[in-house]
């Protein structure tokens, strides 16, 4: 009889810390992330090629891979994948901090809109207008 007592209690106390965290989760008050800790390494997806990327059955917006074949993190988002290449963010200071066909703006290397091909000036970015040489053109004072 005592080690059933003790049975009931083990499945009591199961019972309530798994409905601790299922409450604690279906009201927001645990942050269900993943963090990852360590100097010595770093995360590594699912390493697939298109083809068995494109095989993946119903994948949830969100679902991250590196593709192989283009060495890119590929996203799904509403039914289409996405590639992030290259980098994000170019820091700079001055234009030639930045590769060719870019200038620095803001501390951060942008498209050199003078290199835009355009034919009317709602093509080009704020601040510039199309020129006769059929490119962007800074707005000159």
């Amino acid at each position: 009889m005592n080690q059933y007592k003790k049975m009931l209690s083990l499945r009591k106390i199961i019972f309530s810390i798994g409905f601790t965290i299922f409450s604690s989760l279906a009201y927001g008050q645990v942050n269900p992330t993943l963090q990852l800790d360590g100097v010595n390494g770093g995360l590594v997806l699912n390493r697939l090629t298109n083809l068995q990327r494109n095989a993946i059955m119903n994948p949830a917006n969100g679902t991250l891979i590196f593709n192989t074949e283009s060495g890119c993190l590929n996203y799904y988002y509403s039914e289409n994948w996405y590639a992030l290449c290259g980098l994000l963010i170019e820091i700079c200071d001055i234009d030639s901090d930045c590769p060719a066909g870019k200038i620095c703006s803001n501390g951060v290397c942008i498209n050199d809109p003078s290199a835009i091909a355009c034919e009317t000036d709602e093509q080009c970015p704020e601040g510039y207008v199309c020129g006769i040489d059929g490119f962007c053109n800074l707005i000159q004072d």
